[in-house]
């Protein structure tokens, strides 16, 4: 049929008190408690996590491409308009120059 076992107990003396209390001796499984985290209806763990408050005012956030747009026009103006001046203002010393030119051949 299958094995036959005969179990047969050769120890009869017990151990010292001092050994026997540790080797029966049970770790504790005491859970330390965790802070700010507890459950949610379907079991979930659900915690609270803590964060230093941002600065707002100092966060770099991305402006919009229309204001780019028209300060590059601006720059454009202004960068033209002096372009312009500045032709103007050479213009009118060269033809201070010929008015003193042709004014000191007439006086020859």
């Amino acid at each position: 049929m299958g094995p036959s076992l005969d179990c047969v107990l050769r120890r009869s003396r017990l151990p010292p008190v001092d050994l026997e209390k540790e080797a029966l001796k049970q770790p504790k499984l005491t859970k330390k408690k965790e802070k700010n985290v507890g459950t949610d209806l379907l079991e979930g763990k659900v915690g609270r996590i803590y964060m230093p408050k941002q600065k707002v005012d100092s966060v770099a956030l991305a402006k919009p491409k229309g204001l780019k747009r028209e300060r590059r026009e601006a720059a454009a103006e202004r960068k033209a308009a002096k372009q312009n001046a500045g032709a103007a203002a050479a213009g009118d010393d060269q033809s201070a120059k010929r008015q003193r030119a042709g004014a000191e051949d007439s006086s020859d």
